[in-house]
């Protein structure tokens, strides 16, 4: 009998009744007639692949409906307590609204990133979230959201020991010195042996000029300026980058600012980490053409019915470079957006 026939694949009902089934991980590699084995396979493999759990033919896959799991739910591979893969629904077709699509798999990943997306997810948390977002700045007001207990838009009194905040100016394509806070990004990725423009006092005063960072570009990082781009597409004009917003042969400067870094993370609207790269030159997948392979992750188990594998960000981080940088410790990556 095919495992999709057994199956109710209705998300509600499946949410109140969680119902666990088993079967022999050799006959599901066998079951090549049935798009739920298949997807169980998947999912095996990449368990399997990242070293989290063996799959022999002789052991026993097990497997629920977990609310937890995913953008809004799904199948739960049980095998492995710590593991997060899943079986989720994809987007049902033609959907009713956007809404919809936020919380399922999309059917396709392009080879490019959709920017508007992402917009989509920052409107979300600011229309969604409000003032429960403690780090960030009202929009509209450039000044603290009130949840944040900051006393004042001063940067001395939102990080302790610094009078001014260096951020990359994305309009400008400079550095600028700032003393009262701006919505900004961060960007978080491994620096690698790249020989790259860094920060010093002998440059310091260059790189406050309009289009400095433009003149020097060929001594920046790949992963840098794919983040410059990428914050020009979404709207956020500065971006915080610790070799080139902390003077790196000015030890105070070093001190203080990284006394702080764990609020300028967390005061930043937002963090692009560059987690698949092992140096600073290896981008960020999807910014440029060619830099991602495009798929389509979906099956259709019944008519009119997706679904895909899922794998949690921390496993996909765990055998990362990035995973071994120290500060990954402090500004650990949040849920899966959705």
């Amino acid at each position: 009998m095919s495992v999709c026939s057994t199956i109710r694949f209705d998300p509600a009902w499946l949410s109140d009744h969680s119902p666990r089934q088993r079967r022999s991980v050799k006959s599901v590699r066998r079951n090549k007639s049935c798009a739920f084995c298949r997807l169980l396979a998947r999912a095996m493999f990449e368990e399997q692949r990242r070293g989290e759990i063996g799959y022999e033919n002789s052991r026993i896959v097990t497997w629920e409906w977990s609310d937890h799991v995913g953008p809004s739910g799904g199948f739960w591979i049980m095998n492995n307590f710590w593991s997060r893969t899943s079986i989720c629904f994809g987007v049902p077709p033609n959907p009713d609204e956007e809404l919809n699509r936020s919380y399922s798999l999309l059917s396709s990943r392009p080879p490019v990133i959709n920017t508007d997306r992402i917009k989509g997810w920052i409107k979300r948390c600011v229309e969604g979230h409000g003032a429960e977002c403690g780090g960030g700045v009202d929009e509209e007001k450039r000044r603290p959201r009130r949840n944040s207990r900051l006393l004042s838009t001063k940067i001395h009194h939102i990080l302790p020991g610094l009078e001014i905040l260096r951020l990359i100016d994305v309009e400008r394509k400079c550095l600028v010195e700032v003393q009262v806070l701006e919505p900004y990004v961060c960007l978080s990725y491994v620096w690698g042996s790249t020989a790259a423009l860094r920060l010093t006092q002998a440059n310091l005063e260059l790189l406050l000029e309009d289009g400095a960072l433009m003149e020097a570009k060929q001594h920046i990082p790949t992963t840098l300026l794919q983040a410059m781009y990428v914050c020009s597409k979404i709207g956020q004009r500065y971006l915080w980058v610790d070799a080139l917003c902390l003077i790196q042969n000015d030890p105070r400067d070093l001190k203080l600012g990284i006394e702080v870094m764990d609020l300028i993370y967390e005061k930043a609207d937002l963090t692009i980490i560059a987690a698949s790269g092992d140096n600073a030159n290896a981008g960020l997948p999807g910014v440029a053409e060619g830099t991602r392979m495009p798929s389509k992750p979906l099956f259709e188990v019944a008519p009119s019915v997706q679904l895909g594998v899922h794998v949690g960000l921390e496993q996909h981080l765990a055998a990362s470079t990035y995973r071994t940088r120290a500060w990954t410790l402090v500004i650990p990556p949040g849920p899966d957006p959705t």
